[in-house]
């Protein structure tokens, strides 16, 4: 299997390379030219995984982020990671760390089965805005793993969520995640029907 891993770093040129990763400064950019199907068998004959390793920095959108629309299964996962020496231990803001500033939507939305976060910081710097979205839409973001992620927002509406789980498909695991809303309202994990 043809394990591709990508690179999300201060320094990086955003060049997509699909058989020996590219170096990306945003999430997004990293998304649009990575994305495409893991289970094709034109360069491996068991198909590929795709790894984006984070260097510790801040990684600031300035819209929301949507892992979506690849083609993945069992074996040919995402993952989303810091990088080795790069591990936030724990600590807020003492790793990578992915922020949405400047809009009211979701920072990060995993709509895509078979997606695993590890030790990585999302964060919400706007009122209104979640910082980590699973829809109730298809393909459903079910099989996905969120290990040592540390998510924090600064939610200031009631009924906003920080986290917010919606939909209705299954497996949906939690790791030792630390989530915090700095804000006077919301919520900090919403999780409305799911296997979590």
């Amino acid at each position: 299997m043809l394990n591709v891993v990508s690179t999300l770093s201060l320094g990086g040129d955003d060049v997509p390379d699909l058989i020996n990763g590219g170096d990306y400064t945003l999430v997004s950019l990293w998304e649009s030219g990575q994305q495409r199907d893991l289970t094709s068998t034109g360069n491996d004959p068991e198909g590929e995984t795709e790894t984006l390793e984070c260097v510790a920095g801040t990684y600031t959108e300035s819209a929301g982020v949507a892992i979506a629309g690849w083609t993945t299964g069992v074996s040919n996962f995402i993952t989303i990671r810091a990088a080795a020496g790069s591990e936030h231990g724990g600590v807020v803001d003492g790793g990578p760390i992915i922020r949405g500033s400047g809009f009211a939507a979701a920072l990060l939305t995993i709509n895509q089965p078979f997606t695993v976060l590890e030790d990585i910081q999302l964060t919400s710097a706007s009122n209104q805005m979640q910082a980590l979205y699973l829809p109730n839409t298809e393909p459903y973001p079910q099989d996905c793993e969120f290990k040592r992620v540390i998510v924090t927002a600064v939610q200031n509406t009631a009924g906003y969520k920080v986290v917010n789980v919606e939909f209705w498909g299954k497996r949906a695991l939690f790791e030792n995640c630390l989530i915090l809303n700095d804000g006077a309202a919301g919520f900090g994990l919403w999780i409305r029907g799911a296997d979590c």
